[in-house]
């Protein structure tokens, strides 16, 4: 089998530290714990900045060489961990992600950084926004993304993938047969169910 995965809002906590920049530009945003409090893409539709104050948070982040090896985790991860290390040898496993360059610093070689201190060994990752792309090159049987486009992507360019959202307040507008799940830890029990049969 071939297993894909999205790296933020699946495994890592995005919503924290952008919307912890966001704060300490505006003290009036409010700091997001998780993405069950985001309610659309363009942050200035809920919460109190301007697209000048999110730009700004975007400076921040791609002048920190460390920004994407710093993330918090969604919870915990050890169940994921566990399944991907005990069957990489015979599954492949990939992590692809939409992530740019920070502070000089490669968005892939941060991520296989984080995974690596997440005790996720040897980890695939692929940087790409072309995310339906990348599965059909992969062959991918399953993919959990959180960003809709991306889950429609995937199963318009690979028809035969199962395709995960994790769902989200933001993300309730799936159009093709994406499976929603609550978590990445959902995503990976029932691809543990299929395996065994």
């Amino acid at each position: 089998m071939r297993i894909g995965f999205d790296i933020d809002g699946v495994l890592s906590n995005f919503t924290i530290a952008f919307t912890t920049i966001l704060n300490e530009i505006n003290p009036n945003c409010p700091v997001l714990s998780d993405n069950t409090k985001v309610f659309d893409w363009d942050y200035t539709k809920f919460l109190p900045v301007t697209n000048q104050q999110i730009n700004q948070a975007w400076g921040v982040i791609k002048n920190n060489p460390y920004f994407w090896s710093s993330l918090e985790t969604i919870g915990n991860l050890n169940p994921v961990i566990e399944f991907v290390n005990k069957n990489s040898y015979k599954h492949d496993f990939y992590f692809i992600t939409n992530r740019p360059n920070t502070g000089g610093i490669s968005s892939i070689y941060q991520t296989i950084n984080w995974l690596r201190s997440r005790r996720i060994q040897d980890p695939q990752v692929i940087e790409t926004n072309k995310k339906g792309t990348a599965a059909k090159l992969l062959r991918l049987d399953y993919y959990i993304d959180d960003k809709v486009e991306n889950c429609n992507d995937v199963a318009i360019d690979n028809p035969k993938c199962k395709v995960y959202c994790v769902d989200y307040p933001f993300n309730k507008h799936t159009s093709w047969d994406i499976i929603r799940v609550a978590s990445v830890i959902d995503y990976v029990e029932q691809i543990k169910k299929e395996l065994e049969r």
